[in-house]
């Protein structure tokens, strides 16, 4: 991550501490999501929705963002959009550290940062054209589930 990479996160954490708009935990505490914060852990999730037939919508997110936490209250809140996240594996990629792990997971799903949202199939492979990265509106969520047979 470059130097005014960092600065713009670290400014963009400092404002949501300022704004009190709370963590990742908080914000999705009602979708049954897994969160995962190192590559072995989503592989290992990845692995078990594989042998029960489930796709994956990987959640790329972190405390210090935004969009974010905007997406969490809106998006993920919409009763329609709960309902088809019901049907699938959530897996919330924290990266709110910025730690080797981190940038490990961001690497093995070929995500720039948060918010990324990713349909995997198979669900080890990402999905053609299957992503979202900013904050989507609910028809473009929905649309990206369509798309990519979910």
């Amino acid at each position: 991550m470059s130097a005014s990479s960092r600065i713009r996160a670290a400014i963009l954490f400092a404002s949501c501490l300022a704004l009190n708009v709370g963590g990742v935990e908080a914000q999705m505490a009602d979708l049954a999501a897994v969160r995962v914060a190192s590559v072995a852990r989503l592989e290992d999730v990845l692995r078990k929705a594989r042998a029960r037939r489930e796709p994956v919508l990987a959640y790329v997110t972190a405390e210090w963002c935004p969009s974010c936490r905007a997406m969490d209250r809106t998006v993920f809140a919409d009763p329609v959009v709960k309902k088809r996240l019901g049907q699938l594996t959530l897996v919330v990629v924290d990266v709110t550290r910025d730690g080797d792990g981190e940038r490990a997971m961001l690497a093995r799903l070929k995500a720039e940062g948060p918010p990324t949202l990713i349909a995997l199939n198979g669900p080890s492979r990402i999905a053609a054209d299957a992503r979202i990265v900013g904050m989507p509106s609910k028809n473009a969520l929905l649309d990206l589930l369509n798309s990519a047979g979910m």
